[in-house]
């Protein structure tokens, strides 16, 4: 998670970079989708399909490489390229966030 103060811009991440999921959050799965609520920032939240499995994925410290694997082996008809790149961009929208702790940056 991002300290506040902290300059957003700077955090860079790679297929390395080692996160989990802030366990401050109240979230509820329903279906495929899972909502919750931050309640630090008294925020509420949806994701999509696609999200909830990055998401469901980040219960224990995962390295990105390994969510881009994962992606990749459900959604095998999307390149790993296109993977790659939005998971990458997913991960550090929602750290920037605070919705994951970065356990190791590499």
């Amino acid at each position: 998670m991002i300290k506040k103060g902290e300059n957003k811009k700077l955090l860079k991440i790679s297929e390395k970079t080692i996160i989990k999921r802030n366990n401050n959050l109240v979230f509820k799965k329903i279906n495929e989708k899972i909502y919750f609520l931050d309640p630090e920032k008294e925020e509420f939240h949806s994701l999509n399909r696609t999200a909830s499995f990055i998401f469901s994925l980040t219960t224990r410290p995962i390295s990105i490489r390994g969510i881009i694997k994962k992606v990749k082996d459900k959604y095998s008809e999307v390149s790993e390229k296109d993977v790659k790149s939005d998971v990458l961009k997913w991960v550090k929208n929602y750290l920037e966030c605070g919705f994951f702790k970065l356990i190791k940056q590499l």
